[in-house]
């Protein structure tokens, strides 16, 4: 999520950072495709404000990280920090003084088709279609003979409340 991190989309309600597609380490640009989850990310290799790129270089085995805007890379750790730490790499760069952490000033919607209103409606009805599945498999378990009737799912409250 790194280069578009900040970009965030809803699901169920919660704010999730957008992330890069495999095509965004495409080293051309193709007619249309998409980078990030949301289209936020327009083109490979784009770094959107906020985001920031990390990657050990095979010449010198040092890890290095660039921000959106930058143009001069960061030294993360040199190869002998690299050798001496047990941490993970995604341990030594998310605490690294140079990566951009996230705020809820530096956050932002995705304001992209993708990300759009229509999308968030198509993901409420196929979570209400899976819901419906999801009861019927369960009433099917529940009857005797095994098969799924037929009717509507209880509503809520259940039939002795007069729901």
């Amino acid at each position: 999520c790194d280069p578009c991190q900040a970009v965030w989309y809803p699901v169920n309600g919660v704010p999730v950072s957008d992330f890069y597609c495999p095509r965004y380490f495409d080293p051309v640009l193709p007619d249309r495709d998409r980078y990030s989850f949301t289209g936020a990310i327009e083109r490979p290799l784009q770094i959107l404000e906020g985001g920031y790129l990390s990657w050990i270089d095979p010449g010198d085995s040092a890890l290095y990280q660039l921000g959106a805007g930058e143009t001069v890379e960061t030294q993360v750790a040199d190869l002998n920090d690299l050798k001496r730490s047990t941490a993970a790499l995604r341990t030594i760069v998310d605490t690294s003084p140079v990566t951009p952490q996230l705020t809820r000033r530096t956050l932002r919607p995705a304001n992209t088709a993708f990300a759009a209103t229509g999308a968030v409606a198509a993901v409420t009805e196929a979570s209400r279609g899976t819901s419906l599945r999801v009861a019927q498999a369960i009433r099917s378990l529940a009857t005797e003979d095994g098969r799924a009737e037929q009717s509507e799912p209880p509503r809520r409250g259940g039939p002795e409340q007069g729901n």
